[in-house]
């Protein structure tokens, strides 16, 4: 992680905080119609980032955590109908 030093692999018994990335998350996505007596879901996996403010996390107050979906630069400019600033020169 030479190239980006203010990340870096943590240990799973670290907490989590705010900006933390996980990859290959699995996440569970319940079906449109729940029947009590058969309920099964689909599991996806993602690559995360924690949006959840840390102090938050500390202090166990949430109920749930937020998440969201990280997606390279380019592949989000070339699924977008917005014009392509592309800040990195790429």
């Amino acid at each position: 992680m030479g190239k980006y030093p203010w990340y870096a692999v943590v240990d799973d018994k670290e907490p989590l905080l705010q900006g933390d990335f996980i990859n290959s998350c699995p996440v569970v996505i319940p079906p449109a119609i729940i029947k009590l007596e058969n309920v099964s879901a689909e599991v996806i996996e993602y690559d995360v980032t924690i949006m959840s403010q840390s102090c938050d996390l500390e202090q166990k107050i949430m109920e749930m955590l937020y998440a969201a979906d990280v997606l390279p630069y380019l592949k989000i400019c070339s699924e977008s109908q917005l014009p392509t600033l592309n800040p990195f020169g790429v």
